[in-house]
């Protein structure tokens, strides 16, 4: 299942990159969201920098995703890759359980926009289960479009805050 969620922001493009990339705001935005990120690793070659981090839950799963998954929480790590001069940052997605069968990727962009800038996030979520993997395909695909829709108010209230 493909997804693509877009929101437009007010700012140059430059400033949203380094303020949704921010120490601060990353902060912040792991206190807000409840899904405590741990740094895994960090590097920096150039103009790109090179991330794992750990996401664990605090939320249960529902029970037909964590029966297939064989896990209450999802737990996983993701592997960013930040191509600073491009203002974009591509991500995959590595579960801590059934990792040989769900294939999560995408990219996060910030473009040029009438009036400021537009956020573009693209992904695949593809789940190698038999009879449910359609399920939780749209399952995770729905969170993540609710997670980033949730995302844009934080983004919209921060930006109010620094003006």
């Amino acid at each position: 299942m493909d997804f693509e969620v877009r929101h437009r922001f007010p700012i140059p493009p430059e400033a949203l990159w380094a303020t949704v990339f921010s120490p601060a705001y990353e902060r912040a935005v792991d206190e807000h969201s409840g899904f405590p990120r741990t740094v895994l690793s960090e590097s920096r070659e150039g103009g790109v920098r090179r991330r794992r981090v750990r996401v664990e839950s605090p939320r249960e799963l529902p029970p037909v995703l964590a029966r297939a998954l064989g896990t209450s929480r999802l737990t996983y790590e993701m592997d960013e890759v930040y191509h600073e001069d491009d203002l974009l940052m591509e991500w995959t997605v590595i579960p801590a359980v059934a990792a040989d069968r769900v294939d999560a990727r995408g990219t996060y962009a910030i473009v040029p926009a009438e009036g400021g800038c537009e956020r573009v996030i693209r992904g695949s979520v593809k789940v190698s289960i038999p009879l449910v993997g359609g399920r939780i395909e749209r399952a995770i695909g729905d969170e993540l479009r609710s997670s980033y829709e949730r995302n844009r108010v934080f983004v919209e209230d921060w930006l109010a805050r620094e003006a």
